[in-house]
């Protein structure tokens, strides 16, 4: 027969006394950084420099012409492809709703709720690439001659 390798009642389970998290975090220092790293902290946005809700809506829509015409800048497949799509998906939901499935009250309401869904999406699409269109414009403003 084969005995216990330990009993229970010999031995208490060992206690640990632990630190709380709060205290741990106050007493921790940061761990150096990296080699080669370079920290920059993080800046204040200047409250003069926000602007009107129209006038950042129309910089935006500048920036995008920009973009559209810029020969440096190659926008991406996701984009290249989704935004022919979501306005081909505009016009099926116009003629899915108005010309093929009319009921009187649901197919204008499932209607507009199809073009909020695909406008939202648009919406980011355009601003997902004009950050990234940013971000080419700064590196070249750096590094190119």
């Amino acid at each position: 027969m084969a005995e216990p390798l330990h009993d229970d009642d010999d031995h208490p389970p060992p206690t640990r006394s632990r630190r709380s998290t709060a205290l741990a975090l106050l007493n921790a220092e940061p761990p150096p950084p990296p080699d080669g790293a370079v920290l920059h902290p993080p800046s204040e946005p200047d409250p003069a420099a926000r602007k009107w809700f129209l006038a950042q809506l129309l910089d935006e829509a500048r920036l995008a012409v920009h973009m559209y015409f810029d020969s440096r800048y190659r926008v991406s497949r996701l984009f290249q492809f989704m935004v022919p799509s979501v306005l081909a998906l505009f016009a099926l939901n116009y003629f899915f709703f108005a010309v093929w499935l009319s009921f009187p009250v649901i197919s204008p309401v499932l209607e507009r709720i199809g073009c909020v869904m695909l406008g939202v999406l648009l919406y980011r699409l355009l601003t997902r690439e004009l950050a990234r269109y940013r971000d080419v414009l700064d590196y070249l403003a750096r590094y190119s001659r």
